[in-house]
């Protein structure tokens, strides 16, 4: 069967859900380290939000919902145990993955 793709109104095209990438939340305070596994993860389109430290992904937690974490372990101010310990008492982030 033969379709004219001129008889398609172009709004149709307009209306096709589009999905968000992703959001992966890197927790790793070595910046170069940050940037390898961010500019890996942009290849592949996934959506990135970073932190340096475990307080401060608490913090970013409190603004996105990440698909997966990447946690280091050796952190300054929170190391990434304590910080796992305390997304998994959080109601919204007690089921996220994380991956140390």
């Amino acid at each position: 069967m033969n379709v004219s793709t001129s008889s398609l109104d172009a709004q149709e095209f307009t209306e096709i859900p589009t999905t968000k990438p992703p959001l992966v939340l890197i927790v790793e305070d070595d910046a170069i380290t940050r940037r390898v596994i961010r500019e890996a993860l942009n290849t592949v389109n996934y959506a990135i939000e970073e932190a340096g430290d475990g307080v401060e992904a608490l913090s970013k937690i409190q603004h996105c919902q990440p698909d997966v974490v990447l946690m280091d372990v050796n952190m300054p101010n929170m190391d990434g145990f304590t910080a796992c310990a305390t997304l998994r008492n959080l109601p919204h982030t007690r089921y996220t993955p994380i991956i140390m």
